[in-house]
């Protein structure tokens, strides 16, 4: 039988295409516009505006590995999903490496990149970055994530971004506090390991990645790395670059001074401008039962490079 089509919903096209639209076939320089077919004639015959996908299941797979945080897939979900529907988060990956199955993954990318093949993303082919195509979509990641699984992983995220901002203005208690928090939350075994405190640190700066690229630079000699966030963007004043030292049983000025003795700044020739110098320093020699055990201090300095 034929189904009807309320006239009411001609009207309501910005909102249908809110909510199942977000798709693109680009073919000899054509652009089509694509809609999930099901939810459209699902629309037209309940009349309703509403979620009707359906899961498939392979992605009842792939959210165990979401639901685990394999390779950090947690935080790019809640990233794509953003604070309102009206965002439209990107996050760049490499699609280069999927195996083109549904069963090996090397890295997040890989999932990621099978994500789109399900229609959960869309693929902005110009700039490699996936992005949630619309509502109906954006409504199904929301309720995967409304378990207390995804309670920390939203608390992380917000205490990162946080975070970055206390560091771009130099409130260095506040830094050492959050990053205090960070290391407890992530290395309860080896927590007196250089390598501990540096992934610790950059999985803190996690949200840094939406306006950084990050560079770490390994000193085998000592043990530990130096952290570079750049911006993608050398314009931009708000997020200006950041260099992060990490020091054992050392004071904090020391690590800036280290910075300054490497001439770290010069060697960013494309920044001109306000660069920060961060160095986070970890006092590992207290005892396991004293109160302030784990102590980080931090020490920020906003150094000025002319051109």
């Amino acid at each position: 039988s034929k189904i009807k089509f309320d006239k009411k919903l001609l009207k309501e096209y910005k909102e249908i295409k809110k909510w199942y639209n977000g798709y693109q076939l680009i073919d000899n320089n054509k652009i089509y516009e694509i809609y999930s077919p099901l939810s459209i004639k699902n629309t037209i015959k309940y009349n309703k505006l509403d979620s009707y996908w359906i899961k498939s299941e392979t992605y009842i797979l792939l959210k165990d590995y979401i639901d685990m945080n394999y390779d950090g897939l947690k935080e790019d979900i809640i990233l794509l999903i953003g604070l309102s529907e009206n965002e439209k988060n990107k996050i760049k990956i490499d699609i280069n490496g999927y195996q083109n199955d549904m069963v090996t993954f090397e890295k997040k990318d890989d999932i990621l990149t099978l994500l789109v093949h399900l229609g959960y993303l869309a693929y902005d082919s110009n700039t490699n970055e996936v992005f949630i195509p619309n509502k109906e979509v954006r409504e199904e990641f929301i309720r995967n994530t409304k378990s207390n699984k995804w309670a920390v992983s939203k608390r992380q995220l917000d205490l990162s971004e946080q975070l970055l901002e206390a560091t771009i203005k130099g409130n260095e208690e506040f830094v050492a506090k959050l990053l205090e928090d960070a290391h407890d939350d992530s290395s309860n075994i080896s927590y007196n390991n250089e390598a501990s405190l540096s992934a610790s640190i950059q999985l803190a700066y996690y949200k840094a990645m939406d306006y950084y690229i990050k560079f770490v630079e390994i000193d085998s000699g000592k043990g530990f790395a130096d952290v570079f966030y750049l911006p993608y963007n050398s314009l931009d004043k708000k997020h200006p670059p950041l260099i992060i030292e990490m020091k054992y049983n050392k004071k904090a000025d020391t690590g800036i001074k280290q910075i300054k003795r490497k001439e770290y700044p010069k060697r960013l020739s494309n920044y001109y401008g306000i660069i920060i110098l961060v160095c986070i320093s970890y006092k590992k020699d207290s005892k396991t039962n004293h109160l302030k055990y784990k102590k980080h201090s931090c020490r920020i300095e906003k150094h000025m490079k002319v051109e």
